[in-house]
């Protein structure tokens, strides 16, 4: 009668016993060393190797975003700038009036100064569709403070816009002591230098800066700030508009059209 399993086949009748058969008893392991065994300790290679990339990424990390103390020394060469008044440029006529709020320290303001102003300059500026006035919002420290009123003396010399661009050429990281007030002298000498045809009293701008007499000016510019509802940088009115935060020049562009149609 069959069965609903399988077994294995036994003997059959008569057949002798079969042999026994000797297993040896199995090998024991060799002993760890010491170091494998704390290795194994910790989860093993994989788990150390893992832990000692992700350290050497964090401090990789650290490295490339410690403050850097010194400024920017790249060689500073004069931009063009279209009939300046002051902080104003561009024609006193023009349809559209743009105000930038800003701090020299302000990292998003540099990258207006860099990826935004020459097109600004050339398309809009130059061509008397915008006036475009810069004034002072110190949100940083008060190095920002000190860089404001350095750029009131040199504006004292019909060269805001001027010194205004190595100041932001020469930004470091914000509070990293690149706007002390020797280096303010100094980045104003190295204005000077590039512009051999303008006039440019070291001295006179020495003692401004000494004497503190220009932050009443850029004290009352970041105060105006606040009455039009902005405390941070950069902030512009464009035609009146509220428009906070750097911006990609195309976007900046449609805002001027906007202005321009009334809307």
């Amino acid at each position: 009668m069959g069965r609903n399993r399988r077994t294995r086949p036994g003997p059959p009748p008569g057949a002798p016993p079969p042999a026994p058969t000797h297993h040896p008893a199995p090998a024991r392991p060799a002993p760890k060393s010491a170091w494998r065994a704390r290795i194994d300790e910790f989860g093993g290679p994989l788990v150390i190797g893992s832990i000692a990339a992700a350290l050497l990424i964090v401090v990789a990390l650290i490295v490339m975003n410690r403050p850097r103390s010194t400024a920017n020394m790249e060689t500073y060469v004069p931009r063009a700038h279209s009939q300046l008044a002051g902080r104003v440029s561009g024609k006193p006529d023009a349809p559209v009036k743009i105000v930038e709020y800003a701090d020299f320290q302000c990292p998003f303001c540099h990258q207006h100064w860099r990826d935004v102003e020459p097109m600004l300059e050339r398309d809009y500026i130059a061509t008397g569709i915008i006036t475009y006035e810069y004034k002072h919002l110190i949100v940083v420290s008060a190095e920002s403070r000190d860089a404001a009123a350095a750029s009131q003396c040199a504006l004292d010399q019909g060269l805001f816009w001027e010194y205004h661009d190595i100041l932001f050429l020469r930004q470091g990281d914000e509070r990293s002591g690149v706007y002390t007030r020797a280096n303010l002298k100094s980045y104003a000498t190295q204005m000077a230098s590039a512009l051999p045809t303008r006039q440019f009293d070291q001295s006179k701008f020495d003692t401004c800066v000494d004497s503190g007499s220009k932050y009443p000016e850029v004290d009352a510019m970041t105060a105006e700030a606040g009455t039009i509802g902005t405390t941070s940088t950069p902030s512009f009115t464009i035609g009146g508009r509220l428009v906070q935060g750097a911006l990609p020049a195309e976007q900046f562009r449609n805002l001027i059209e906007q202005a321009r149609a009334g809307r």
